[in-house]
């Protein structure tokens, strides 16, 4: 994956995560100032639920494991129950360690 701009702080102070439900909402005024404190963040797509913070798209997995571990994933996260816009914490794998994340 690329090397990305985005610190775990900064990820921490725009955006609250819910681990249980796999909902991401926003702490403040999103960047595109559409968005309000408390709003769900993100939109669908092909791949999911994808959001966009300080200029750089993510999907709600990819965010949800950078959220919960401090780490961007190094390679593709995939859902358990096939489901990508289910981005609940138990639900996700890292790929290539074909292993839970959440143990």
């Amino acid at each position: 994956m690329k090397e990305t701009r985005v610190k775990h702080n900064e990820l921490l102070a725009r955006l609250k995560y819910s681990p249980i439900t796999g909902i991401f909402r926003w702490n403040n005024i999103a960047e595109n100032n559409n968005s309000v404190r408390g709003m769900i963040a993100g939109s669908r797509s092909k791949n999911g639920v994808v959001i966009q913070i300080l200029g750089e798209r993510w999907t709600a997995s990819m965010l949800a494991i950078f959220y919960m571990t401090g780490n961007p994933p190094k390679t593709r996260v995939s859902h358990i129950n096939g489901n990508p816009l289910d981005c609940r914490y138990e639900n996700l794998i890292i790929r290539s360690e074909n292993r839970r994340v959440r143990k």
